[in-house]
């Protein structure tokens, strides 16, 4: 089944004038349910937005959820915000029972300088005004019901690389 939608509305006080468009396919087969091509763009104003004004894209290529076998598969998942580029996917095992989530996570390579101006965060003063010009991170994430983590981090700052493991 298609799915198309726009929504415009202002929120809160002071007010953020948002509108939004959805479109993708879902598919329903008894305990199966997919989704494709799901996209959502919004484009946010009003006076506490950065810069006046931001368009926000999410996007997911694929999922497929299997409620009897109790899996997750999400393919090509996209946030572009910002200024920043975030993609990743999922699967996921015995996720009505005791959900073990498993995937990737890459922040593509943006300016943490440009960002903090983006945002209205002060720049902090440096020796070398190339500092906070470029960021980027890639890892593998695994939640469980008793233990998460990211493995194989690689996060880069300007010059500096750091790989590792939390959980």
């Amino acid at each position: 089944v298609p799915v198309n939608g726009s929504v415009s509305a202002a929120l809160g006080d002071p007010a953020i004038e948002v509108d939004a468009r959805l479109t993708g396919q879902v598919s329903v087969d008894g305990p199966r349910v997919a989704i494709a091509d799901l996209d959502l763009t919004a484009d946010l104003s009003g006076d506490t937005i950065p810069d006046g004004s931001q368009t926000g894209k999410f996007g997911i290529k694929s999922m497929a959820v299997d409620q009897d076998a109790q899996t997750l598969a999400v393919e090509g998942v996209s946030l572009n915000i910002l200024g920043l580029r975030v993609t990743g996917r999922a699967s996921g095992e015995q996720i009505s029972d005791a959900p073990v989530i498993t995937g990737r996570l890459k922040v593509s390579e943006f300016s943490p300088r440009e960002l903090m101006g983006t945002l209205g965060i002060e720049v902090p003063v440096t020796a070398d005004p190339a500092v906070l010009g470029k960021a980027a991170l890639d890892a593998r994430f695994r939640s469980a019901p008793n233990r998460s983590g990211l493995n194989g981090i690689t996060m880069q700052l300007d010059d500096t690389s750091i790989t590792g493991n939390v959980s």
